[in-house]
């Protein structure tokens, strides 16, 4: 297939079949590494396939049963005949280094597999169709990503390793006391239901406007951007100014109204340089593109995570979101968005935490308690999220309840936060001596 010799080599692909045929007890480890497809040449693909037919009848992969089963394929002469089976066996140099030669053909394979990925992409870019900018980016990240990820062998764990690994995590909590599976929301009460932000999960919380959906979301990035790591922050209701004014509010202590009109005074001010400096080194990126596609998000996350690594991914809200296609319903459109944020979480391993609206439908009851029915626009959603936490007035002004009605590993409750209006920040409930 291709013109280069160095994306190629036929020499590990026959030193891989040699070693088969001198010892069967080679071909785990190889199949381990790499499939037929991963071959350049035909008929080493067709050898390997029909090497691993006879193991799957229990038969061994000597010269007469693999010739046999190469005919009754009737690829026999296009793979050379016994003759070339036998220079095949005769050739290799050992069956000790098999996995070194696997190795090489696998990287091959995927070289080969990156060029034609990147022949798509142009070829892509020069026929966009009105697609734009956004669309070719994610169809070239979906390309490599198909591309780097094909054929790259088992990616399962045997239930010892993993067992051990889960015992030993396990053992490390408990020795730490209080250490947390994930990462803090810097909410003592949040944390102690959720275990914090667990790495490939997806968080809804939804509330009506008004409950204070953003500033929790805020605060969250805050902590883990503090002690985390990188913070993706993509803000469709709230340009980057006021979303940085809030931070700059919360950090300084000050009244987010008075910040906003210059109405401070001048012992504030040492307050507001200390809290510019500190949030000045949070590794915190804002996107506030207003009908932000799927597709740009994703990507957006996707470059961050290769660039400089990515602890958290934050959305508000998930309803503005737009899909990467036009659906028949606005229903299927957030079921889209949805989905594709439960899949960012899985394929960046890192927690997706998303605001979401409500329907007016828990205004007119008299408790005014949500429920899972009253997601706004998407029953999807309810299924997508891993963990989903209402947020709703409390009697009291000074404080909003947060209901964990859904909790895939851990335990649903409620727990009421302290949250300051006028800095947007929540707190813990103090409690009395």
């Amino acid at each position: 297939m291709p013109e280069h010799p160095e994306i190629r080599s036929l020499e590990a692909e026959r030193a891989v079949i040699g070693a088969i045929l001198l010892d069967r007890n080679a071909l785990p480890a190889v199949l381990d590494v790499v499939t037929p497809g991963d071959f350049d040449a035909e008929a080493h693909r067709r050898i390997l396939a029909a090497v691993i037919a006879l193991q799957d009848r229990g038969q061994p992969p000597d010269l007469i049963l693999l010739a046999d089963e190469l005919r009754n394929r009737g690829h026999i002469e296009g793979v050379g005949g016994p003759a070339y089976l036998a220079e095949l066996m005769d050739s290799s140099p050992s069956a000790a280094n098999v996995a070194h030669y696997a190795r090489i053909v696998h990287e091959k394979a995927a070289t080969r597999k990156l060029v034609e990925a990147a022949r798509r992409i142009i070829a892509r870019a020069h026929d966009l169709n009105g697609d734009g900018l956004d669309a070719l980016i994610a169809f070239s990240q979906k390309e490599i990503l198909a591309a780097s990820s094909a054929g790259a062998g088992s990616t399962g764990m045997d239930i010892r390793t993993l067992i051990k690994k889960t015992f030993r995590d396990i053992e490390e909590r408990h020795q730490h006391g209080d250490a947390l599976p994930g990462l803090s929301t810097g909410l003592v009460s949040l944390d102690t239901l959720t275990g914090g932000l667990k790495r490939g999960c997806s968080y809804s919380f939804a509330g009506r406007p008004g409950t204070g959906k953003s500033a929790l979301l805020g605060g969250i990035a805050r902590t883990v951007a503090g002690t985390g790591g990188p913070v993706l922050i993509n803000s469709l209701e709230m340009p980057k100014d006021e979303v940085s004014l809030r931070f700059l509010s919360a950090e300084a202590k000050i009244d987010g109204y008075r910040l906003s009109r210059g109405y401070l005074k001048e012992t504030e001010w040492p307050r507001i340089a200390h809290a510019t400096d500190a949030l000045a080194k949070l590794p915190i990126t804002i996107d506030d593109t207003a009908g932000l596609p799927i597709d740009r998000l994703m990507a957006r996350a996707r470059r961050i995570k290769a660039e400089s690594g990515l602890a958290l991914v934050t959305v508000d809200y998930l309803q503005l979101v737009r899909p990467s296609q036009r659906w028949a319903t606005r229903e299927a459109e957030v079921a889209e968005v949805s989905r594709s944020l439960k899949v960012l979480a899985k394929e960046l391993d890192v927690p997706v935490v998303s605001a979401a609206q409500l329907n007016r439908a828990v205004e007119s009851r008299k408790d005014k308690r949500p429920t899972l029915a009253d997601l706004r626009e998407s029953g999807a959603i309810e299924q997508d999220a891993d963990v989903i936490v209402f947020l709703s007035a409390n009697e009291s002004e000074e404080t909003v309840n947060l209901t964990i009605a859904k909790n895939r590993q851990g335990p649903t409750g409620k727990v009421s936060l302290m949250f300051n209006k006028k800095l947007t920040q929540f707190s813990d409930v103090k409690r009395e001596a």
